[in-house]
């Protein structure tokens, strides 16, 4: 265990806009990606068509346990703020009574 902690809040701040930003980033890409997909349908026909668009589906399911797992670094790094910050207060409570 580390003997000294330090957190900058407003950088830690600005890296959870980053990672938010960037899941929301993805899941734009994901998104596009279904709606191409989608459209094949409208030029291909066929076994291959339907494996094509089934393989896709299956890859998406991945690609938002991605998302979602992106937003949760997030989501720690903001509670990481929240708790140095509740922490840092108590501290001061503490030491003025």
């Amino acid at each position: 265990m580390a003997d000294r902690i330090k957190l900058s809040a407003s950088e830690a701040s600005s890296a959870v806009r980053s990672i938010k930003g960037k899941a929301q980033e993805a899941q734009s890409v994901v998104g596009n990606l279904q709606r191409d997909i989608g459209n094949v349908k409208s030029w291909w026909e066929g076994d291959s068509a339907i494996a094509f668009v089934e393989e896709f589906s299956k890859s998406k399911k991945e690609f938002d346990k991605m998302i979602e797992c992106i937003n949760k670094y997030g989501d720690m790094l903001m509670k990481a703020i929240e708790i140095q910050q509740k922490a840092d207060a108590d501290i001061a409570r503490q030491m003025r009574s």
